[in-house]
């Protein structure tokens, strides 16, 4: 398991310059225009990118094939990438939520509970859109999974922002709500112990897909 772990993570250092250098400028950019609320949102677009170069370079170097040849188990190769996702979404949140701090420090009228709900909530989005994305990479790839997912996922997604920006009554209202009367914090972190569980019941979606995979 350490030994996958190891590869896995050395994989990921391959881009991790430059979305470590994205992620400090969008940083800075946030806490410059007074805007930190899309920091969120756009590390969750980073977190979201890793798995697919994760499996994009075992099909490349032929990793995944190489595996299957030595003493490694199948599902220690699944829950290696589970874990390494795992783990840079932690590191993401207490990034993002050092900024938050920072941020409300620099401006003291914000408050800093409704930024860590918000943090919370896109952590929330992006366990669950990770759920739904890993056990579809597994079983179909990495290029058709990822057409899946803009059908299954991201689709929808952009739906609900354009029902929000035209004034229809869409989930965003609930949102509002909650924050009015001080009960977004509890509602996000108790959002993120369900897609948490959601991403337990994926890891173990995809473990069994995996081993009954053919190459």
């Amino acid at each position: 398991m350490k030994a996958i772990l190891r590869s896995d993570f050395l994989n990921m250092l391959q881009s991790a310059k430059t979305m470590g250098i994205l992620v400090i400028f969008f940083a800075a950019l946030a806490l410059f225009t007074q805007n930190v609320s899309f920091l969120g949102t756009f590390l969750v677009m980073v977190w979201l990118i890793v798995p697919f170069n994760l499996f994009s370079y075992d099909t490349a170097y032929g990793w995944d094939k190489l595996t299957l040849s030595l003493p490694i188990s199948r599902s220690s190769v699944i829950l290696s990438k589970y874990l390494l996702c795992a783990g840079l979404g932690l590191a993401l949140l207490v990034f993002s939520g050092a900024v938050s701090v920072l941020y409300c420090l620099q401006y003291p009228g914000e408050s800093l509970p409704s930024l860590f709900a918000m943090l919370l909530l896109c952590t929330s989005v992006a366990l669950l859109l990770l759920a739904i994305m890993l056990p579809l990479v597994v079983k179909f790839g990495v290029t058709k999974g990822r057409y899946i997912l803009l059908a299954v996922v991201w689709l929808p997604i952009l739906l609900l922002f354009f029902l929000k920006g035209s004034g229809t009554s869409n989930p965003f209202d609930g949102l509002d709500a909650l924050q009015a009367v001080g009960r977004l914090l509890p509602f996000s972190a108790l959002l993120l112990v369900v897609c948490l569980a959601c991403y337990a019941v994926s890891a173990l979606l995809s473990i069994q897909i995996y081993r009954r995979k053919e190459f």
